[in-house]
């Protein structure tokens, strides 16, 4: 089967000692995404052009949710848009 890496379009994946290609995937939650050329594009790719969340700003956001579900008053003036 012929691929094409997600991230640099090679259609060549790196070469094994038996003379064959080695194509590289990322598990996902629902599945897997790709195939990569090399484990630098799988690690280099992004559904989106949007930038990853850190974990800092994930747990801010995660308990600024925690607190609206809870029924405490927050004041979205703060919270960055």
């Amino acid at each position: 089967m012929k691929y094409k890496c997600l991230h640099c379009g090679s259609h060549d994946g790196e070469p094994t000692e038996n003379a064959s290609e080695n194509w590289y995937w990322r598990v996902v939650e629902n599945g897997r995404v790709g195939p990569f050329c090399s484990q630098p594009c799988s690690h280099a790719f992004r559904l989106t052009a949007e930038p990853a969340f850190s974990l800092v700003e994930w747990e801010r956001l995660h308990f600024l949710k925690w607190r609206v579900s809870n029924g405490e008053a927050v004041d979205t003036t703060s919270v960055a848009s």
